[in-house]
């Protein structure tokens, strides 16, 4: 460590280090924070790995011509790939940018914006070495032209485009279609969202572009075997193939399958000829499948798919990651827990609207999947508190469920399985001990039966580390392991203070010392137990995984009180700068009309997952203000809540203490919905208006039967000065007598988008 008090410095942290943290920032804070803290930090911001991709999602609808021209300026030799996102202000002036040039230019994202042909024409010609270009939802061009235009990008490697706005001409997209793939021979990316595309053109894709790698059709309605005769009996290098709401049947998936063997993505949503025959010739098939969409969507046909399809998929695609089979009224208990047992590396699953779900395969999830990211159960009706508790305590790296409509959920206590504190328990014969924050601070250290820490040789390991299914993106996983004698996969070492640090789970593996290697094995399993190994010049901690086999040479406690106390002050050293907190880190929840739904379990909620940002109770009538001042006051970078009534029979008991406490403790909150409350007045509502000054938008139930009125309303934002105050859907609630839902957008006067772009 490099300051005198041995406390980490950010600036010590290497560069490349930094740069990535930064790449986690946007565009306004990396200008008006980054680049105004120091002089390292400014000349960082410049660096090259953080504009390679300029996307503009976030501030797109506060540029100006001006303002975009200026920014684009600075970064021009760095920028690969430029993503306009809803920039609407923009003119053709910021698309040609004539008096800019990006040497660098690799691809370009128009959609949503005005783009107009003449720009399409225009950036062809300047930037021929175009590898990627998208044209999505854009009302002011005629695709058929702009496809003639991308026909003389010969090294064009990537197409996304829809027939938005044009009117029907069959025969000439298809035609220019065939133009293209000719013209285009290297392509590997296409996408297209058209009523209009013919057999034809799609086997002239397969016929020209032999490096086709992905192709995502939509609503094309007229598309048959016949397309894919070309790929028949042959191997292709297919990996993503998108069908939704297309006419195909099984014989089609048949063919795709069996000339895909490397295929990882398939999307059959709204296929409504395509059954469990078609599904299990993809698990024969297809061993790499990663993600399967095969919605059947509310009100609309779908596929139909079912437990035996579901089975086939299990035994024939271990690698499965991703499976969304919403409303599919054939799919229970039995195929997903078919699919749980045999596919663990599940990060992904929807099940909303499977009414034959049940705690069973809920269970089977929390007990197999261990990667669980994200879990759609809505309208899930016979899932109880039961399995949900299960879900939350062991998948660890869960951060989005949703539980809508789950009226059996009631009375979710996870203190048994979260609570804080040492806990000792033995499972199946694996060792299983955990220390938090909390333990380490106020727990007697001399009593050796609640202690946890082991001792380990002190010796230097290697590095030696495995991770995530997703290798490239994650550094870490849900457990680690120290041993030194696992053999190498990889080194991973820091030439700065911090050699080696990584975040997993609710636990921490790091080496303090400039010297020595930390071996890391990771494995999927929760950390529960730290290790610490003081030698040589540094100190380094790691996680035990909670399956980790007893050394026979590890003590199960503590040789004496004395070095129980010295290792538990370690371990609080090691908290100070890195706590590993023992909770859930869920930061979505939706418990809408979850009717069972009561403060006890809200408490629960936020005391074991301090981490929500967006949270929606809306018709869950029995919570009160005490529950909603817990949750905000444990939630602290709350965005977005909704607890709105969302019913004309049950009224929610909610009051101005509710908005009190987001207006005392909501700092962050930019998302508040609080429509059909009829306790809540204009003295709450104007709290919320006057000290949230993150807040966005504010949905409200105004009438004449309700404390809140529409003319009170009015009155009220006339006071407002900071900011600029829009209110909409006023013209319904004119024409509904004064009655109906608001929508107040609030907008600062100065926005930091603004200013940046003034750089």
């Amino acid at each position: 460590m490099s300051s005198p008090d041995n406390s980490l410095v950010l600036c010590d942290l290497p560069h490349t280090v930094l740069l990535h943290i930064f790449s986690f920032l946007e565009i306004q804070d990396i200008i008006n924070i980054v680049r105004q803290t120091c002089k390292l930090w400014y000349e960082l911001s410049y660096d090259r790995y953080l504009w390679k991709h300029l996307d503009l999602d976030h501030i797109g609808d506060h540029l100006t011509d001006q303002s975009f021209l200026t920014l684009l300026d600075s970064v021009s030799h760095h920028v690969e790939k430029l993503d306009f996102g809803m920039a609407v202000h923009l003119t053709d002036g910021s698309f040609m940018h004539k008096n800019i040039s990006c040497p660098q230019m690799k691809s370009i994202n128009f959609s949503l914006t005005t783009v107009s042909n003449a720009s399409i024409a225009y950036l062809a010609e300047k930037y021929p070495d175009l590898e990627g270009i998208e044209i999505n939802d854009c009302s002011y061009i005629n695709i058929y032209n702009c496809l003639g235009y991308l026909s003389t990008l010969k090294k064009l490697k990537s197409v996304s485009f829809d027939d938005f706005g044009c009117s029907a001409e069959p025969e000439r997209l298809n035609r220019k279609l065939k133009e293209l793939f000719v013209s285009c021979p290297r392509l590997e990316t296409i996408v297209i969202d058209s009523e209009e595309l013919s057999d034809d053109a799609l086997a002239s894709l397969f016929e020209n572009c032999p490096n086709i790698k992905s192709f995502v059709l939509a609503h094309c309605q007229y598309i048959s075997q016949d397309a894919f005769i070309s790929i028949k009996g042959t191997a292709t290098n297919l990996v993503n193939v998108g069908l939704a709401y297309t006419p195909v049947e099984d014989k089609v998936l048949k063919v795709i399958a069996e000339s895909s063997p490397y295929m990882k993505e398939l999307d059959i949503t709204g296929c409504i000829h395509i059954t469990d025959i078609g599904v299990a010739h993809v698990a024969d098939n297809c061993p790499n499948l990663e993600k399967l969409i095969g919605n059947r969507l509310h009100h609309e046909g779908g596929c139909n798919i079912t437990n035996v399809g579901l089975s086939s998929i299990a035994s024939g695609c271990p690698k499965l990651k991703i499976l969304d089979v919403n409303f599919c009224d054939g799919v229970t208990d039995t195929g997903i827990t078919a699919v749980a047992e045999h596919c663990p590396r599940l990060t992904e699953i929807g099940l909303s609207g499977c009414i034959g779900i049940t705690d069973r395969a809920v269970i089977a999830l929390a007990e197999h999947c261990r990667w669980l990211y994200h879990v759609n159960l809505t309208e899930c009706i016979h899932v109880t508190s039961k399995s949900i508790i299960l879900l939350v305590a062991k998948c660890r790296w869960l951060s989005n469920l949703s539980l809508e409509t789950c009226h059996y959920l009631a009375k979710i206590n996870l203190d048994e399985y979260l609570g804080s504190g040492v806990d000792t328990k033995d499972t199946g014969g694996c060792r299983s001990k955990t220390i938090t924050d909390d333990a380490t601070e106020k727990r007697a250290p001399r009593a050796t039966e609640e202690s946890s820490l082991e001792s380990v040789p002190k010796t230097s390991a290697s590095v030696t580390s495995t991770s995530h299914p997703d290798e490239d993106k994650n550094l870490g996983a849900a457990g680690v392991v120290c041993d030194p004698s696992v053999p190498h996969s990889g080194q991973v070492k820091s030439p700065t203070g911090v050699q080696t640090f990584s975040t997993i789970g609710s636990s921490l593996c790091m080496d303090l010392s400039g010297d020595s290697g930390l071996s890391l094995v990771v494995q999927p399993l929760l950390p529960n137990s730290i290790l610490i190994d003081e030698g040589g010049k540094g100190m380094s901690a790691c996680c035990v995984s909670e399956c980790s086999p007893a050394s026979a040479t590890d003590p199960s406690e503590p040789t004496t009180p004395e070095d129980d106390a010295s290792q538990l002050a370690e371990v609080a050293y090691v908290n100070r700068f890195f706590p590993h907190p023992n909770h859930s880190h869920l930061t979505s929840i939706h418990l809408s009309f979850c009717s069972k739904i009561a403060n006890d379990s809200i408490k629960q909620l936020a005391k074991h997952c301090p981490d929500l940002m967006y949270v929606s109770l809306r018709g869950c009538f029995l919570i009160t203000d005490t529950a909603v001042e817990v949750l905000v006051r444990s939630c602290h970078n709350l965005h977005f809540l909704d607890i709105s009534g969302g019913s004309a029979i049950q009224s929610m008991r909610l009051t101005n203490g509710s908005l009190i406490a987001i207006a005392n403790y909501s700092k962050s909150l930019k998302s508040l919905m609080i429509c059909r409350n009829k306790l809540i007045t204009l003295d709450g509502l104007q709290r919320i208006l006057r000290d949230c000054k993150s807040l966005i938008g504010v949905w409200v139930t105004v009438g004449d039967q309700l404390r809140i009125t529409f003319s009170g309303v009015l009155e009220l934002v006339k006071d407002i000065d900071d900011r600029y105050v829009k209110i909409t859907n006023t013209s319904q609630v004119e024409a509904n007598g004064k009655q109906g839902n608001l929508c107040i957008s609030l907008i600062p006067k100065k926005t930091p988008h603004i200013r940046l772009l003034q750089v």
